[in-house]
């Protein structure tokens, strides 16, 4: 699902005051609302989609988030291939790590920052009956604790020393679940924003929602950005103020005023990734799309289009099951 492009974007490494103020959006003129945009937003959504969703099969609902729309955007084989991988797949150092990053977040922004901070994401997990994430950090090796713990606590304290103290009328929400329906509830998007700052309103927009990112920025993080910003706009039928990410390694904040236009395109990138993902519910074949994540992709044994295209960029191949050969070094899957 790429991105509008040519987003306005603030992005630059800001701590304390100053991250405040940009929070705020202060010196950023606030847009004029728009009456009726939340629907235009839903009838590009839903025209994309309306004529194929009569071929879904009774009973079946298609769930989009932002992971699954940048998937399928990319390649649909793939993003098939991704989804049977995760059921069995172990969970990592660095996935547990940004799992409890999130909580250290939380407990940072409401001014309650953690001496241990992996443990003190543990007792939350706890606390909340995530019961995936206490598996998922028993499941770990002990070198994989200690990556984790080290990943944690160095990005724990360039939180607490860059993130400002909110004032009580900035009315933070963390970890707050987007749900939106279309098509009569066969379609459902579901996202969940790491924080929501300040109050919707018709006659001014007043809502700033900030992605936290554990890894380095990506190109995809802004659209990750604007599926966030039409999911809010649905949902209250304004649309938020600024939206935008920030970066737990370096304080980095890349936060973008919310536009009408940038909004209505955002859409019509969602609407063509989301009839993707209805085609593919209703029995149609997935489509190969070779590109530079092939290489990492665990159906490439299968697919020669993407062999092909990995093997010209010299990426790694893992070897097909008709190799010849003994079977006694297939190569580490893990290592690519």
């Amino acid at each position: 699902m790429p991105g509008p492009g040519a987003l306005p974007t603030g992005g630059r490494a800001v701590a304390g005051a100053e991250l405040l103020q940009a929070l705020r959006g202060a010196g950023r003129p606030r847009p004029a609302p728009v009456p009726g945009l939340d629907r235009r937003l839903r009838e590009i959504l839903e025209a994309g989609i309306g004529e194929e969703l009569a071929s879904l099969p009774a009973g079946v609902v298609v769930r989009a988030t932002k992971g699954t729309l940048e998937e399928v955007g990319r390649c649909e084989a793939g993003m098939v291939a991704r989804l049977a991988a995760r059921a069995t797949m172990p969970a990592s150092a660095e996935m547990v790590a940004g799992s409890l990053l999130d909580r250290v977040f939380a407990l940072v922004v409401i001014g309650r920052p953690a001496a241990d901070p992996v443990g003190a994401a543990l007792e939350m997990a706890d606390a909340e009956a995530d019961t995936g994430l206490l598996a998922s950090w028993s499941s770990l090796v002990p070198e994989e604790r200690a990556l984790a713990t080290q990943l944690v606590t160095e990005m724990a304290g360039s939180l607490a020393a860059h993130w400002p103290a909110l004032p009580h009328q900035a009315l933070p929400r963390l970890q707050e679940p987007l749900r939106v329906s279309l098509g009569g509830g066969r379609v459902l998007l579901t996202g969940r924003v790491d924080l929501l700052l300040g109050r919707p309103a018709a006659e001014r927009a007043g809502v700033t929602l900030i992605d936290t990112k554990s890894g380095h920025p990506r190109h995809q993080d802004r659209a990750d950005a604007w599926w966030y910003a039409v999911l809010e706009t649905l949902r209250h039928r304004v649309p938020p103020f600024q939206v935008g990410s920030y970066y737990l390694r370096t304080g980095w904040l890349d936060l973008a005023t919310v536009e009408a236009d940038h909004l209505l395109a955002a859409a019509e990138d969602i609407a063509r990734a989301l009839l993707q993902l209805v085609r593919l519910a209703a029995g149609a074949l997935p489509q190969l799309s070779p590109n530079p994540l092939c290489g990492w992709c665990p159906a490439l044994p299968g697919c020669a289009p993407g062999r092909a295209y990995s093997l010209e960029r010299g990426d790694y191949l893992p070897p097909r099951d008709d190799d010849d050969d003994d079977g006694a070094d297939d190569g580490d899957d893990d290592g690519r």
